[in-house]
């Protein structure tokens, strides 16, 4: 039976279904977070998102063209809006994605076209959407790559506790870990197992890139090594909140720098912004509070008419596949539908 059948055929309660601990308090819906305004601009941008998706199922983005990372984050994006494979307005789009990540599960668990220079980047985020999708239908189609993928992340973590560009023992970045841990807490929550030594050791690693001395409370793109930014503190706070280190002193100091950065965020706007909402959220009360409405409606101010978000500096203005999807997970977080969300 085809993935598209398998899903088809579901009780439309299963797919449905919230993750575990979705009865949580801080994991309802606050329908005031979401404003008419944003409900609006989400429209449009699901809409201009589905009408880029090719003949295959997948995703092309202008710079970075089919890479199996920019269909990941289109993925997220209509799962962000509650769309599952079959059902609803996007339905059929989102089955043809899933369709398309399975195509490309090689017999290693590596899910890319080939092995890419940055396949660990692809490999973390296509991860992560099949965990999420795994968590909503429980397909055993997807359970069976799902379970290939995490045990390729688990056999590439290096001696530091991360994980670099390569699906191989080596060095490590926090901007590729940060996609690992997030891949393996998805895949722990829909129930897939993964060695607690793993997120111990990737706990290790990311605190290990907090500086101190400079501008304290920042991460560091490597390990006890450069100066800190938005992008990677956000990454480093998110990692150890998806790790379950949500005491962690690193987080506080870390939410303290995101605060302090956001109306200059740098270089790496949209990656900033993707981690710095989630671990906003994942902190909760005021630190959620005060960031949503902030980012809500400055990406609101960002859209383009016709329902597409850009680069921060110019570019095309078709196929920006990456800062729409970015963008549409952002402003629907306050939905709580992904199970990853979940506090």
């Amino acid at each position: 039976m085809s993935i598209r059948t398998w899903l088809l055929a579901a009780p439309i309660a299963a797919l449905l279904a919230g993750p575990l601990g979705a009865g949580a308090e801080a994991d309802k819906p606050r329908f005031d977070e979401i404003t008419p305004r944003a409900k609006e601009a989400i429209d449009r941008g699901l809409a201009y998102l589905a009408n880029q998706q090719r003949g295959d199922g997948s995703f092309y983005d202008y710079r970075y063209r089919s890479a199996m990372a920019i269909n990941s984050f289109a993925l997220l994006a209509f799962l962000a809006g509650g769309h599952t494979p079959g059902r609803g307005p996007y339905g059929r789009h989102v089955a043809r994605s899933v369709e398309y990540h399975l195509k490309h599960v090689q017999a290693t668990g590596l899910i890319a076209h080939g092995v890419p220079h940055y396949a660990m980047y692809s490999h973390g985020m296509s991860t992560l959407a099949l965990a999420e999708v795994y968590g909503i239908t429980k397909s055993p189609e997807i359970r069976s790559a799902l379970k290939k993928a995490v045990e390729l992340i688990i056999r590439c973590q290096n001696n530091q506790g991360g994980w670099r560009y390569q699906p191989r023992v080596h060095d490590a970045d926090i901007s590729v870990t940060v996609m690992q841990v997030m891949a393996l807490r998805a895949a722990q929550v829909s129930g897939i197992r993964v060695p607690q030594d793993t997120i111990d050791r990737a706990v290790k690693y990311v605190k290990g890139c907090k500086v101190t001395g400079r501008d304290s409370g920042g991460f560091s793109y490597r390990f006890r090594s450069g100066p800190p930014g938005f992008a990677r503190t956000a990454a480093g706070c998110a990692a150890l909140l998806y790790a379950g280190r949500y005491e962690a002193e690193e987080i506080g100091d870390g939410l303290t720098y995101l605060a302090k950065h956001r109306r200059n965020p740098g270089k790496w706007y949209w990656y900033g912004h993707y981690y710095a909402a989630q671990a906003m959220f994942q902190a909760g009360g005021e630190h959620w509070d005060a960031w949503f409405p902030a980012v809500r409606d400055e990406l609101l101010k960002k859209q383009d008419v016709k329902g597409y978000w850009r680069q921060q500096r110019g570019g095309p203005g078709t196929n920006n596949v990456f800062e729409t999807s970015i963008a549409l997970v952002v402003l629907q977080i306050p939905n709580r539908y992904l199970p990853i969300f979940h506090r």
